[in-house]
C-alpha cells in the first residue's frame, strides 16, 4: 500500500471494488485499481458526513467534526451517531445506495432539503 494511502476496512473495500466492478471500469494493474478505490474512499468519506450531518441536529454538529478533528475512535464516534442521530442504520444505508447510485449514473440530484 502506498504511504499516502488511507487503511480502508475491509467491508467497505469490498463494497467500492462491487461499485467498480459494478461500473464495468477497465482496472488494468493492481495500482490503478488501488488508486482508484482510495479516490472513490475518499468521496464516500465525504459523502457520508454529508448525510450525518444533514441528519443530526445543529447543535450536535459541531461535536461530531470535533470528535473527528481528535481522531476519537471508531467505537466512541459510532456510539456518539447512536445516541444523536435518528435511525442511523437507515441513514447509512440508504447514503450507500445513493452513493453506488451517483457513482454508476455519473449524477446525484439532491433532495430539496438539501440544496441551497
Amino acid at each position: 500500500m502506498p504511504k499516502d494511502a488511507v487503511e480502508i476496512p475491509q467491508d467497505i473495500r469490498n463494497y467500492l471494488e462491487s461499485v467498480i466492478a459494478e461500473a464495468n471500469v477497465p482496472v488494468f494493474d493492481d495500482k490503478s485499481k488501488e488508486d482508484l478505490v482510495q479516490y472513490l474512499f475518499e468521496k464516500l468519506d465525504r459523502f457520508l458526513a454529508t448525510k450525518i450531518v444533514e441528519h443530526m441536529k445543529p447543535e450536535d454538529v459541531g461535536q461530531f467534526i470535533e470528535m473527528n478533528k481528535d481522531k476519537k475512535s471508531k467505537e466512541e464516534i459510532d456510539k456518539y451517531l447512536e445516541e444523536h442521530m435518528e435511525n442511523p442504520e437507515e441513514v447509512f444505508t440508504r447514503a450507500f445506495i445513493d452513493f453506488r447510485d451517483v457513482y454508476l449514473s455519473g449524477q446525484y440530484t439532491p433532495s430539496p432539503s438539501t440544496s441551497n
